[in-house]
């Protein structure tokens, strides 16, 4: 650069016309905040307003609605979903609608014994409707449309609408005829859950059976993968390139990952410890920055981690938790809610 240049440049930045030319699609968002220069956040990605990020071209600014902020989400007192236990059904990996109104859990009614995995050995989903407001949960019956495989276990619910298809929902859930192999897999539903067609086998790029967690938009992924949280992003359509978050890793076991919508929390089992396992959280800033020290969410009797097995942890679309505990009789796992103290 030329003296002349540099010192037109150098003028030019001090009075605030002069901004240096930032890659659009590079860096990965939440809010607008979260870009640097004049890019919007747009499906995801920093973007210029007219900019196409891989093969998915961008909304206008206006069309993205403006996301939460669950950096400093807690929760409260669990409560116990009576209305899910059945005899001696055993429960996991529970689901909630983004619109709040439709919880899917794993269920399975054979022999349990003290060993957890019996936990999967015949698991059908079966919907319940559910209510915020007092916690309830009514049985609607066994999921239509994907009962033929001996295990399926439902993983995340996306909303068409952020996939272009506001008319459809879309489950993202594993199933096969053991534990050893299952598939992940994707289902698309009408709003009322009916089917629209046949299962596909997802693209979605993972190195072993996991299911995955997803953000709001499904453009950032957590999963297992070697017994450590991966996470990363990418699309239902194209995959995902996943990272390790060494910075949340442990000697033992981390498995099981729950991201908040906006990305920024992420919830996940450690263990087995002791005899149990238990819930940790971390957070971060924004989705660009490693996450902060995990934490050990609160543990002790009518707390969330009990000294008993904690499993399956989801994050709804307002902040709450679900999990499921064999803190009953040790060996019967049941879904537990806990509401987020984050303000409406």
């Amino acid at each position: 650069m030329s003296t002349l240049r540099a010192l037109v440049v150098a003028v030019s930045m001090l009075a605030g016309c002069y901004r240096p030319e930032l890659a659009s699609c590079r860096y990965l968002c939440v809010t607008s905040k979260d870009c640097p220069s004049d890019l919007v956040c747009n499906a995801g990605k920093c973007a210029n307003d007219d900019d196409r990020c891989g093969n998915i071209e961008m909304p206008d600014a206006a069309d993205v609605p403006p996301a939460r902020d669950f950096y400093n989400v807690a929760w409260g007192t669990p409560i116990a979903l009576t209305a899910t236990a059945d005899g001696d059904a055993c429960e996991r990996h529970p689901v909630l609608s983004p619109d709040g109104s439709t919880l899917l859990v794993a269920r399975s009614t054979g022999t349990l014994t003290a060993n957890p995995q019996t936990c999967l050995d015949t698991a059908k989903i079966v919907q319940f409707s559910w209510t915020n407001e007092n916690a309830s949960a009514v049985s609607v019956g066994a999921l239509a449309g994907i009962d033929s495989a001996t295990i399926v276990i439902p993983g995340f619910i996306v909303d068409g609408a952020e996939l272009g298809t506001p008319s459809e929902r879309v489950l993202v859930f594993a199933a096969g005829a053991s534990a050893q192999n299952l598939v992940v897999q994707r289902l698309s539903f009408h709003p009322d859950f009916t089917p629209t067609g046949d299962p596909a086998t997802s693209i979605i790029a993972f190195a072993e059976p996991a299911l995955p967690s997803f953000d709001r938009t499904a453009t950032l992924a957590a999963v297992t993968l070697n017994q450590d949280v991966w996470v990363g992003p990418g699309s239902l359509a194209q995959g995902y390139k996943l990272e390790r978050r060494a910075e949340i890793a442990s000697p033992g076991l981390d498995f099981s990952p729950a991201l908040s919508p906006d990305g920024r929390v992420i919830v996940w089992v450690r263990g087995p410890n002791n005899s149990e396992t238990n819930l940790m959280v971390a957070r971060r800033r924004s989705i660009d920055l490693p996450f902060e020290a995990p934490i050990l969410l609160p543990l002790g009797n009518g707390e969330i981690n009990s000294y008993d097995y904690e499993y399956d942890p989801f994050i709804t679309a307002n902040g709450d938790l679900f999990f499921a505990s064999t803190r009953d009789d040790h060996v019967r796992r049941r879904i537990f809610f806990a509401p987020s103290l984050l303000d409406p």
